[in-house]
Parts: structure tokens; sequence; C-alpha cells
């Protein structure tokens, strides 16, 4: 669709180092991201925020671009779950 399209871009020009052209794992972060963005939406991910990493994960480019952000088990919390 053609605003998560625009949404990609936004998200690859602010954070160009979320998605590795070469590998396999990573390029539909991007998407995520921009699904969130165009969405208003809250992207779940288990992904933790980098600790030095050499790239960008999805939490810190959802914090960069004030997309909400929850791991699996705050995404628990917030619909009421109890473990």
């Amino acid at each position: 669709e053609e605003d998560i399209q625009a949404g990609v871009t936004i998200v690859m020009a602010e954070c160009p180092d979320l998605s590795d052209e070469e590998g396999e794992r990573n390029r539909a972060d991007p998407f995520v991201v921009a699904l969130g963005l165009t969405r208003a939406a809250t992207v779940v991910t288990a992904e933790r925020p980098r600790r030095g990493a050499a790239r960008r994960r999805i939490p810190d480019a959802c914090t960069e671009l004030t997309v909400p952000c929850l791991d699996w088990f705050g995404f628990l919390r917030d619909i009421g779950w109890r473990l």
C-alpha cells in the first residue's frame, strides 16, 4: 500500500542502519516500524534496544520515530492478561 511504502521511506531516511541489505533476517524491520508509524499502531517485538550493537533494532527506530513499542510481556500486561 502506498502509505506503508511512504512510511518505509521515512523510516529508512531516519534510521538507515535498521535494515542490512546484505542480510536475510532484518529486511522486514523497516516495514514493521512503518506499519506502526502509518497506522498509529503499537509495535510488539521480542527485540531489545541495542546495547552497543552495530545496527539499530526495532525498539530503537520506534523510539526515534515516536512509535509506541512493547515487548511481549508489556503487550500481555497492556491487554490485561495475567500469568
